[in-house]
């Protein structure tokens, strides 16, 4: 029986823990009977590792963010509600105490401690409320084992290699990290799934927790119950209408026989749901008696119906403006699973703020996609194109052909080879061809007035393309850590095809490394490319590259813009010239620009370092960036060098800056303020103005300078990374 607490030493401890609690309301003001909390904050007692966001979220006394009190501010107007209430109650904020307290340890801190300060205004009305914190000396995870139910190691890790080795890379994961509950969750989740990878379906993992208090560690056991190896008995399809069940059962990774995992059955839910006819599709294990080592697999399918499957709705200050794409699905067009695409995308080039011409573009296409092509992981998209542009260079239509060929590693990576033929039609040019009558290097001469009839001949392009995406962030949308290489390869083929000829080489690399604080992280990028070049796409010797500059308009590398250098509008770093126009006044031809050129060249190199900071008074979606950007365009064949590009252009342009974002599912709406370090000549000066200069010949740096041509404004939607 257990023992009998004396009645006198009861009522002793009863009085003490009613003192104590008194002792503790003392510390709290008078206050008025609707006492509203102004402020909640944190101050810590030595080092500590938890950040005040994470804190406050477990506590009930809340405090008004920054856009409660802007809310406050303009309330007064109609329709515009009163902000949330923010009541003070010393009773609650003593439970908060308590609820701080437990959730340090469910963190590994078991001494930590927590006290409060309340300070009231004067009328009593508000109160200001600072939590008190002394984490102490966090557990850490010392030794991982397994063991069966009688202690002894786990049979499954000592007779299989691959398990074993699973098991090491899992110890060398987990061993000294600090001991929290979620550690133990994610040490459960990764040993569930690795039996059931190998077939134990039945799996029972529970943990066995021995604390060191004195060494501050902790010696954590796994009672292991693998299950006897469970097979596919066979699989049962479900709510195929429009196809053969034999379609459904092609896109799995199960066949009847095999072992059971669950890496086969997300595979093969995901291959399903890449298959546009369904809409909803489920993988599971049917249920059958205990100890039956052969269980069903269940297939079930939602089919779709011809529909729109995306409009969309974006701004880019750089160039597009506003833009807008459509897209209908038939999801089994000519039966078989084959699904047809119509696409329309518009970029009209409003709002844009770019000092360039707005890029406006329309372009249709019509895509059949076959999902299965030898493999479920595999499949071919073919069909046309067509597009109308006008933009900074020229107003031309296109016709391509495509076929493209994917290859899917994962629901988010996947590899992709196409092939594009583009017939390129020019309308007109959106500048003119000047020719000064000097000769000076200072003139801005694209080519002789008789390369025009040149430029003005159809482009044809026939190419192969590869790209990939290796690699892979713990969150696409709000990425804290990891690395991905996107690599990007192109060759023109086969010769004789086309009239414009080169190989493209471009990587781009991004890191993500955690920086101290919730959500804050640290951001490397950078980007190598290059273009070569080759037979009917090198100017003849002695020539100006004008023609074949042009020719390769749509392939010449540029950087700048709003995820690239942001101290530069869209393609603007680097070589560039006043574009020219030409008007007729009064029998006089008038020479004008009032934007840049973007000229680009054969190789191009950036890097940008970013620091993501969240700002916790408008919560966790919400963060600030600090980054420093640099770029550098240049041409290492003098063939292809412009004589009128002065070649400062070439040099390597620094850029540094910040802005504010805001996550959402598809991305972050950003804002981005850049600043040019080292400018060049042409970045802070009007192109009207250096055009006049040379008209005068004066040299451009004659030109008066505009200061605030240094900082570039972008506006954008999306992943930057």
């Amino acid at each position: 029986m257990p023992e009998r607490v004396p009645r006198r030493l009861a009522c002793a401890a009863f009085l003490a823990l009613v003192l104590a609690s008194s002792a503790r309301a003392e510390r709290v003001p008078r206050l008025a009977s609707d006492v509203e909390v102004r402020s909640l904050s944190f101050r810590f007692v030595g080092k500590h590792e938890l950040i005040d966001a994470d804190l406050a979220q477990q506590m009930a006394t809340t405090a008004p963010n920054l856009i409660d009190q802007a809310q406050g501010l303009v309330a007064w107007v109609p329709l515009i509600p009163d902000p949330a209430r923010h009541p003070f109650s010393p009773l609650v904020l003593q439970e908060d105490v308590v609820r701080l307290r437990h959730y340090y340890r469910r963190q590994g801190f078991l001494e930590a401690s927590v006290d409060y300060e309340v300070q009231a205004n004067r009328r009593r009305s508000a109160v200001k409320v600072k939590m008190i914190v002394a984490e102490g000396r966090p557990l850490l995870l010392r030794s991982l084992a397994l063991a069966d139910g009688a202690g002894q190691p786990a049979e499954p890790v000592s007779r299989d290699a691959d398990l074993a080795a699973q098991w090491t890379r899992i110890r060398t994961t987990h061993l000294g990290r600090r001991f929290r509950q979620e550690e133990v969750e994610a040490l459960r989740a990764e040993l569930l799934k690795t039996l059931d990878d190998r077939g134990h379906a039945r799996a029972v993992v529970e943990p066995e927790v021995k604390i060191d208090s004195a060494a501050y560690a902790v010696d954590l056991v796994w009672k292991v119950s693998p299950g006897a190896r469970v097979r596919i008995a066979s699989i049962e399809v479900s709510g195929a209408k429009k196809v053969p069940a034999r379609l459904v059962t092609r896109q799995l990774d199960l066949h009847a026989g095999e072992l059971v995992s669950h890496e086969s059955l997300t595979k093969s839910r995901a291959n399903l749901q890449s298959v546009a006819l369904f809409r909803r599709a489920d993988v599971s294990l049917g249920a059958v008696p205990d100890g039956d080592t052969l269980m069903p697999v269940k297939v079930a399918v939602t089919e779709g119906a011809p529909r729109f499957t995306n409009l969309e709705l974006g701004y880019v200050t750089d160039g597009a403006g506003v833009t807008g794409q459509a897209k209908w699905t038939h999801p089994n067009f000519t039966a078989g699973a084959r699904s047809l695409d119509a696409i329309v995308l518009v970029q009209t080039g409003w709002g844009t703020t770019s000092s360039e011409v707005p890029d406006k573009l329309l372009r249709t296409s019509v895509t059949l996609t076959q999902p299965y092509v030898g493999s479920p992981v595999m499949t071919l998209s073919v069909g046309p194109a067509i597009e109308a542009r006008d933009g900074p260079l020229d107003r031309s239509k296109a016709f391509s052909a495509l076929a493209t060929l994917v290859y899917r590693f994962n629901p988010l990576q996947s590899a992709a080879l196409r092939y594009d033929y583009t017939y390129r039609k020019l309308d007109d040019f959106n500048f003119s061809d000047f020719v000064s009558s000097s000769s000076s290097t200072s003139s801005f001469a694209l080519g002789a007035s008789g390369a025009i009839d040149s430029l003005k001949a159809p482009t044809r392009t026939s190419q192969f393309v590869l790209f990939t995406s290796l690699g892979s962030f713990d969150d696409l949308s709000r990425p804290r850590h990891g690395l991905v290489v996107k690599p990007n390869l192109a060759l023109t083929a086969p010769p004789g095809a086309g009239n414009v000829e080169f190989g493209r080489a471009d990587v781009q690399g991004t890191y993500f490394a955690p920086a101290p604080g919730r959500s804050n992280a640290l951001m490397l990028r950078g980007t190598l490319a290059g273009l070569w070049p080759f037979g009917g796409s090198i100017p003849p010797a002695g020539t100006n590259a004008a023609v074949e500059w042009y020719r390769l308009r749509d392939q010449v590398l540029t950087a700048g813009g709003a995820n690239d250098v942001r101290g530069y509008g869209s393609r603007l770093l680097g070589p560039k010239l006043p574009s020219i126009t030409a008007t007729e006044t009064n029998g006089d031809t008038v020479l004008s620009s009032d934007h840049y050129l973007p000229i680009g060249g054969l190789r191009r190199a950036t890097a940008t370092a970013e620091l993501r900071i969240g700002i916790p008074w408008f919560g966790p979606d919400v963060f600030g960036h600090w980054f420093a950007d640099l770029g550098r365009v240049w041409t290492t064949d003098d063939r292809f060098k412009l004589p009128a590009v002065p070649s400062e252009e070439y040099r390597v342009f620094y850029t540094t800056g910040g802005g504010l974002g805001y996550y959402t599912p598809v991305g972050a709406i950003r804002v981005d303020v850049g600043y040019k370090l080292n400018p060049s000549v042409f970045d802070i000066r009007d192109a009207g103005d250096v055009l006049a200069a040379t008209l005068a010949g004066r040299p451009a740096s004659s030109a008066p300078v505009h200061e605030r041509m240094r900082f570039n404004v972008h506006l954008s939607l999306g992943l930057f990374f």
